[in-house]
């Protein structure tokens, strides 16, 4: 994968993670599931943080 690959792909995660579909609110639920660490509102956090 390509620098310039790599680039387009994270652009397209944060669009998706802005976008704040049912579907990303799944993943972060499915996450804290999986690993109590990942609470929703922290994964919000650091995604703004990020931003």
């Amino acid at each position: 994968m390509t620098l310039l690959q790599r680039i387009r792909l994270l652009t397209k995660l944060g669009v998706y993670m802005q976008e704040d579909s049912d579907e990303w609110q799944a993943v972060k639920e499915r996450a804290f599931r999986n690993n109590g660490w990942f609470l929703p509102e922290f994964i919000d956090g650091r995604y703004k943080i990020l931003q």
